[in-house]
């Protein structure tokens, strides 16, 4: 046989060796699979809440100038701190002062007014109380003028509307719902309106609930109305919305609408003569207050016009006391003074801005909670508040609040939980921090990494290598933290169980101590 034949015989020699070696390692490997274990040992498992948030005042009030005027004097510096009712600063305002001094003298003018109407000397005592002949009529509650029938001088009928006020410092929201849920609903019920017309949540009460649907009405549907604050009188009649309130154990969201307040009607209870106007329409009125005078009999005119005269600038002289004194700006609460926009000197206009003043302890931090971790959450929970600017100073904080109403952001809800903690000298306004709130903890309880745990219709379980063969034991767990997962029965300490298959790929064209 020649040489190149033997040459060719040993290649195919080697080629045949090497396919042989790969079928029987792949079979090897078929019959062999590797596994990474875990073994089930105590460990102490921990479920937490996590959150981040800024450093915040607990309250934050602007001060505004209640007046115009001028600053003469002020008495606090930013940093500083004031107690409630402390001095800010004063305003000085000669028309003010101007008009104190002509509503005394207007005041001097009608008592000597009344002396020479009733013929008395300067040694007599002057009247202080409008004759009996005269009948007030008063407020009937607190509210604003909004319609005035009658003037001085006129003569009126039993039974004569006079006025018509309402109460604009709060709004009136209905909505419609089913009359079995409006049965649930009761006057006092507390509830929270979305108008969309400030994109805010607004708090309200439940006033009025009519179950019975409206006559005619082909919806069925029953009214419910809420109260809403509105001190300001920004919201108006008209104005969309979506109100949440809870009912029972469910949670409703519905729409509805502000509508006009009911107004209230004031009616003359005698005949007689309107005497004299105390107010004019938009003025706002306290339960009590004098809207106007009635006279009843022919009592003196002359004499009633004196006395009204005097009470009349009683009344002005004391407002624009008030109004001086309110030169004297005080701090609303107690805290730090985080901004002051004036200075002696500077000239200021009725609601200008005048200083910040903050309430930095405890200070406040709000973090978003995932839907699914609120439930777990409760008022008075410790929390530990880690600092990024302040590595190595954790502080402990304490859960205040949980939002009842939650925000969607892209499908997903989150909750508005506060949290408080003690002021230090260290910490601003505004530092990021990160939030940790223990909510379940199990210590030395045995327990398998959370992937090693199968869950099926029947039930948890795991899988164990035994005698060469891959067994699943169904396992009873408790509390997870999404690491390790605790096993209240099933395995044993020890025990090793499988977390993951490793798959071992095989080149084809390698034999016995092959390279890559």
């Amino acid at each position: 046989m020649s040489r190149r034949a033997w040459v060719i015989i040993l290649v195919l020699l080697v080629i045949a060796g090497g396919a042989t070696y790969v079928v029987i390692s792949l079979g090897r490997q078929a019959q062999e699979p590797r596994y990474v274990t875990a073994t089930a040992e105590a460990a102490d498992i921990v479920l937490t809440v996590t959150g981040t948030g800024p450093l915040a005042p607990s309250q934050i009030r602007d001060v505004l100038a209640p007046t115009s005027g001028e600053v003469s004097q002020v008495f606090a510096d930013e940093g500083s701190r004031v107690a409630r009712n402390d001095q800010v600063v004063h305003l000085s305002s000669r028309d003010l002062e101007f008009q104190v001094q002509t509503a005394e003298m207007d005041l001097e003018s009608a008592r000597l007014s009344l002396r020479e109407t009733l013929g008395i000397g300067p040694d007599e005592s002057v009247p202080t109380e409008i004759s009996g002949a005269l009948e007030s009529v008063v407020a009937p509650s607190r509210g604003r003028i909004v319609r005035v029938l009658v003037e001085a001088g006129d003569r009126i009928a039993k039974d004569a509307l006079l006025f018509e006020m309402v109460d604009d410092r709060r709004a009136r929201f209905e909505f419609r719902i089913s009359p079995a849920t409006a049965g649930r609903i009761e006057v006092g019920d507390d509830a929270s309106v979305y108008l969309e017309r400030f994109d805010e949540l607004v708090s309200a009460e439940v006033v009025e609930v009519n179950d019975e649907p409206t006559p005619g009405d082909s919806s069925a549907l029953a009214t419910v109305a809420l109260s809403l604050e509105n001190p300001a009188g920004l919201i108006e009649s008209g104005f969309s919305g979506n109100v949440t309130m809870e009912v029972g154990d469910a949670m409703i969201v519905r729409p509805g609408e502000t509508v006009d307040l009911p107004r209230i009607r004031v009616f003359a209870e005698k005949a007689g003569r309107v005497q004299s106007m105390e107010v004019r329409e938009g003025r706002f009125m306290d339960a009590g207050e004098t809207v106007m005078h009635l006279s009843t009999t022919d009592h003196s005119l002359r004499v009633t016009q004196a006395l009204l005269r005097v009470r009349q600038a009683e009344v002005q002289l004391a407002r624009r006391r008030e109004q001086r004194d309110e030169l004297m700006v005080m701090s609303p609460i107690e805290g730090e003074v985080i901004r002051l926009h004036v200075q002696p000197g500077e000239r200021l206009n009725a609601r200008a801005p005048i200083a910040e003043i903050a309430c930095l302890d405890p200070f406040e931090i709000v973090i978003d909670v995932d839907e699914l971790e609120i439930a777990s959450l409760t008022e008075g929970m410790t929390a530990e508040v880690k600092f990024d600017a302040l590595p190595g100073f954790p502080v402990s904080a304490e859960v205040h609040a949980i939002a009842r109403t939650g925000d969607v952001r892209d499908g997903v809800t989150t909750y508005p939980v506060t949290l408080r903690l003690p002021s230090e000298d260290r910490m601003r306004v505004g530092m990021s921090t990160d939030i940790t709130i223990e909510v379940d903890r199990r210590e030395s309880v045995l327990s398998v990494p959370a992937e090693a745990i199968t869950i099926a219709d029947d039930g948890a379980s795991v899988r164990l290598v035994e005698d060469g063969e891959v067994q699943a034991r169904g396992v009873e767990t408790g509390l997870t933290d999404g690491v390790r997962t605790e096993i209240l029965s099933g395995i044993e300490a020890g025990d090793e169980v499988i977390i993951s298959a490793v798959e071992t790929e095989m080149m084809f064209f390698m034999g016995p101590g092959g390279g890559g």
